[in-house]
């Protein structure tokens, strides 16, 4: 799968009046993947903007921020919800 995003992705802003680089999460159209399985395929870094650095002080990352993300999955046509962090790999958590 070549567009299937695998870490942290920082995109630069075309508005000169925002900041330079902002996190990929932070714009609603960059989340859309192109099947079911590269969405429940997600890196947990990619999903969390506090995940590596939770894995990084030791803690276990409890992908709060990332709850309630909206993402597009475009052989679907459909928008898929993250509801609950216990499982991202799984139907039954969007």
């Amino acid at each position: 799968m070549e567009n299937k995003l695998t870490r942290m992705a920082k995109l630069a802003s075309a508005n000169p009046k925002s900041w330079g680089i902002v996190d990929a999460n932070e714009i609603s159209g960059h989340r859309s993947v192109a099947t079911v399985s590269d969405l429940y395929s997600l890196a947990g870094c990619i999903l969390s903007s506090s995940y590596a650095g939770d894995l990084a002080a030791g803690r276990t990352p409890t992908g709060n921020d990332a709850i309630g993300q909206i993402w597009y999955v475009q052989d679907t046509n459909k928008y898929y919800k993250l509801i609950t962090w216990n499982d991202p790999t799984t139907a039954l958590n969007w």
